[in-house]
């Protein structure tokens, strides 16, 4: 609204309002992309920004800044269209466009140290070629990056003699210049010790505490050279343990358990448990109880007439499996079985339906490179076996259910099934009358191909129909058991 006058010498000759109508001017700032990615103890993130801002323009440039210190940040690869003017090392990612457009920005990064409680203060910044558009402040969270460093024992060691080296492996980063070792066997001591040049020790009165001062301090992600332990068991001793700890400037930097150490008479163990859900299957671990390194373990079948279902073996992570009816091996070259320590999750299921479900004998051998550690024999009980059996083939293009092998047969036979998808499945024997005489299987099963055995020694020879009834169909075949 204005007032307008004239005038004339000095007095006001005429005055009027005047209103003008004026559009409201809006100011709006770009809009921040800092979303969390991967997995939950990752800290990667995709970032950027919307061009949202008015008055509208082309920006030029985007700065993401860690306001904290100590916080750093990766930037993998840079956009496409912008250049990398800081990376992130520093605490600061600055991208400058190519060509000035009104085009929004996206990238993947990644902080790679974050505050101590894991929340990091952040100012974020998009530019014109003119001046700053806008700025602002904002939060991300990161679950704290915790590691201990690690005591390397080299495989080779024999005996009462361990061969050691320290990885500086911890975090927040920081040097490591002593190695604190306690025993927690009691009875057990540290013996002596064989050290790189320039590294002393100190044991307690004792000998239960062991005290390594290193020569020069070991730097973050560095390994230290090899030094040799040896210690004292105590009397019966089954196996010596002990506890370590790393140390920088008299702190106390983190603590871990040393690899057990066997006693000279020790050997491995194979604790064998029974698969509740799996008739004849049995879940294994293997202990380290000798010393140095187990890289294979193997099972071999000793009683004629047994075999293994080979399409069920399971294998820990690391290791690999080879397999027929009769033998079965398990070897690693990455993640052998170091002393004292145990690898569970290996399992396999026996079929001993041909000798009438009697016991049967496996022997078990450990090896270390081809040399046999430990061995053993088992005595197996099964009353049963495995009900339906998957194979390991191809997935199946359509559902069938085929001839069973033998066929006539005199009292068992194979009977096998496929699913291209996952189905309710259940395969029941009928006779001539209609009357169901057996019930072979009943369940949802995952896409594959299936075998199981039909024992019809209890019936009288004759023919049979085998049915296979799904959700969606229904497949019979003949069935023809002569005595």
């Amino acid at each position: 609204m204005l007032r307008l006058c004239t005038s004339f010498s000095g007095q006001n000759a005429c005055c009027d309002t005047i209103v003008l109508p004026l559009s409201k001017f809006e100011i709006r700032c770009d809009s921040l992309i800092l979303e969390k990615t991967g997995r939950a103890d990752e800290c990667t993130w995709r970032a950027g920004f919307v061009n949202t801002h008015l008055p509208a323009s082309e920006t030029t440039s985007f700065r993401l800044s860690a306001l904290d210190e100590g916080v750093t940040m990766r930037l993998p690869t840079a956009p496409a269209g912008w250049s990398v003017i800081a990376d992130g090392s520093a605490g600061e990612i600055s991208l400058l466009r190519d060509t000035a457009t009104e085009d929004s920005l996206s990238f993947e990064m990644e902080f790679l140290s974050t505050t101590q409680s894991g929340t990091m203060l952040l100012e974020w910044c998009t530019d014109d070629s003119r001046s700053v558009i806008c700025c602002a402040t904002t939060q991300a969270q990161c679950t704290p990056i915790v590691r201990c460093d690690g005591l390397e024992e080299d495989p080779a060691s024999q005996g009462f003699e361990r061969r050691l080296r320290i990885l500086n492996d911890h975090t927040p980063d920081s040097d490591i210049d002593a190695l604190w070792l306690t025993m927690t066997t009691p009875g057990a001591a540290f013996a002596s010790t064989s050290l790189p040049q320039g590294w002393t020790s100190t044991p307690s009165p004792a000998a239960d505490t062991l005290f390594i001062e290193l020569s020069t301090p070991l730097g973050t992600g560095q390994f230290s050279e090899w030094f040799t332990l040896n210690v004292t068991p105590a009397p019966g001793c089954d196996s010596i343990r002990y506890s370590w700890c790393t140390q920088n400037d008299t702190n106390v930097i983190c603590c871990g358990n040393a690899p057990a150490i066997p006693c000279a008479n020790s050997c491995d163990t194979l604790q064998v448990e029974t698969d509740p859900g799996r008739p004849c299957c049995f879940d294994l671990s293997v202990r380290n109880g000798k010393g140095g390194a187990i890289d294979r373990v193997t099972l071999r079948i000793l009683t004629p007439g047994t075999v293994a279902f080979t399409t069920t073996v399971v294998t820990p992570a690391g290791w690999d499996s080879s397999a027929d009816t009769l033998m079965q091996t398990w070897s690693t070259t990455s993640s052998p079985i170091l002393a004292g320590m145990t690898q569970g999750e290996f399992s396999i299921c026996y079929d001993n339906s041909a000798t009438g479900n009697q016991d049967f004998q496996v022997v078990w051998e450990t090896y270390t490179g081809r040399t046999v550690r430990c061995f053993d024999t088992l005595t197996i009980a099964c009353d049963r076996t495995l009900d339906v059996e998957l194979l390991d083939a191809a997935r199946p293009a359509s559902m069938q259910l085929f001839p069973s092998y033998p066929n006539p047969f005199r009292s068992s036979t194979q009977v096998t099934f496929s699913l291209p998808n996952e189905e309710t499945v259940s395969i029941e024997v009928y006779d001539t009358h209609g009357r169901r005489v057996a019930a072979l299987c009943s369940g949802r099963y995952a896409p594959g191909s299936y075998r199981l055995t039909f024992d019809g020694s209890a019936l009288p020879a004759g023919t049979y129909l085998l049915r296979m009834n799904s959700e969606t169909e229904v497949h019979t075949r003949l069935l023809k058991l002569i005595r």
